[in-house]
């Protein structure tokens, strides 16, 4: 995971505009950051209350899987042409 968000440095500096590209990538990694404190906490958290392993990864992927999907859905935006006159 932390692989993934430092690659996403590059690709969130290409969605936002110059004049707010540093505040846009900025607070990317503070969510982000955040995103991994909490991941790390529910592990610790749902591996004390006695849930198995399985589970815990299985509930953990569910953020990536919405995330791949917003990645997704962002660059079939992008790709989309625009069409004159609509």
């Amino acid at each position: 995971m932390t692989g993934a968000q430092m690659s996403m440095l590059a690709l969130a500096a290409l969605f936002y505009p110059t004049h707010s590209r540093a505040t846009g990538v900025a607070w990317m990694l503070g969510v982000g950051r955040f995103g991994g404190i909490l991941g790390a906490m529910g592990g610790g958290t749902l591996l004390a209350a006695g849930y198995s392993m399985i589970y815990i990864f299985t509930l953990m992927a569910a953020p990536a899987f919405v995330a791949a999907m917003a990645l997704f859905v962002m660059a079939w935006g992008r790709a989309r042409p625009a069409h004159a006159g609509n």
